[in-house]
Formats: structure tokens, sequence, C-alpha cells
């Protein structure tokens, strides 16, 4: 068994190393935290990061703003395009208009035939007229 007087022994010699062990890691703590110092980043260091990414993000949220806007504005022009079926119908009148208009086609044709005939004998009666005049 360990008697009383060993353990205050044991105590005093304890108490003769905490204060050189106090001093030494004072230092440590010291030359640790100078050379540390240089490895992170001061207060005012990190503000003015901080400060310049909410102004990066300021200008991010202003361009998604205005890209936004015109996609809005393109989906509003898309929404106003006719869509397939409007497209569809467009062409099933344009080919009723273009049937329509080669049986328009035929009919000018024979009517442009009618009006060269009708010159035709206008002019051979124009010239009658005119030979009738010159044998009187």
């Amino acid at each position: 068994m360990i008697d009383s007087a060993t353990i205050w022994d044991l105590v005093e010699a304890g108490g003769k190393l905490i204060a050189p062990a106090g001093i030494v890691g004072a230092a440590i703590y010291a030359v640790l935290r100078w050379r540390l110092s240089e490895d992170f980043a001061k207060k005012d260091d990190l503000k003015a990061a901080i400060d310049g990414i909410g102004k990066r993000l300021d200008r991010v949220d202003g361009d998604i703003e205005k890209n936004g806007e015109a996609m809005r504005g393109v989906e509003r022009r898309l929404a106003a395009m006719p869509g397939h079926e409007d497209i569809r119908e467009m062409f099933r009148r344009l080919a009723g208009v273009e049937a329509s208009l080669s049986g328009t086609v035929a009919r000018i044709e024979g009517v442009s035939a009618l009006l060269a005939n009708v010159a035709h004998q206008v002019s051979l009666l124009t010239q009658n007229e005119l030979d009738g005049e010159k044998r009187k």
C-alpha cells in the first residue's frame, strides 16, 4: 500500500512539472498561432470575399431575371404561333385554292383563245373597211 507521504511526494513532484509544462505549452501555442496565421484568412479578408460573392450573386440573379423575361417572351410568341392542326388546315385550304386556280387558268386560256379569234375578226373587218374606202 502507498502511504500518505508517498502521495504528497508525487504531488510535489507533479507541481514542479506543471509550471515548466505550462510555459512549454504556451510557447508551442504562440509558435503555432504565429505560423498558422499566414495559412488562414483574416476576418477582413473573409468579409471582403463574402461581399464580393454577394455582389456576383446579385448580378447572376439579375441575369437570371433577364433571361426569364426573354424566355417568357419566347413562350408567349410560341403560344401565339399556329399549331400542327392549324398548319394542316392551312395546307388543306391551300390545296383547295390551287385546285380552284387550275380551273380558273383553264377558263382564262379559253377566253384568251376566244379573244384572239375576236381580235382576228376585228382586224379583218377593219382591213375590209379600209380597203372598201380605197375602192371608192
